[in-house]
């Protein structure tokens, strides 16, 4: 007697790939920022530019403070990212729990944004996901 293989709902394979469609996209904005913030760190922090009628403009720190925030919001995106795209395995894994990993990807959905969102789709993606998550058992 051979045994079926449940087959799994739709409605959470499809809550499924575009969480991970949202998660990739939001870890690639976070590396590009990551790589952005850590480019802007290399410039040297103390500027001066020469204007055309003599005066001069001084720039002091405010260049490795930029770079700072970059690489944290790259982090955060890079966080963010891997998280999305764990609650979405998850949520393929144990459909039992969808509303669980549906809200937990909506949270770092949300967090996402701090850099950029996933150039904006991976947001919206990883919301339209999430929620889809949430509604699963409902």
């Amino acid at each position: 007697m051979q045994k079926s293989i449940p087959k799994k709902d739709t409605g959470v394979t499809s809550a499924m790939v575009l969480l991970i469609l949202g998660g990739l996209l939001v870890f690639a904005s976070g590396i590009a920022a990551l790589l952005v913030g850590s480019f802007v760190n290399h410039i040297p922090q103390n500027l001066t530019i020469n204007g055309t009628n003599g005066t001069r403009i001084y720039v002091k720190g405010v260049v490795g403070k930029v770079g700072l925030l970059g690489e944290v919001a790259g982090t955060l995106g890079i966080t963010s990212g891997i998280v999305m795209m764990a609650c979405a395995v998850m949520l393929y894994r144990k459909p039992q729990k969808a509303e669980l990993f549906g809200v937990i990807g909506l949270i770092f959905t949300i967090i996402s944004l701090s850099s950029s969102g996933g150039f904006f789709i991976g947001f919206v993606l990883g919301l339209v996901g999430s929620i889809m998550g949430i509604m699963h058992n409902k």
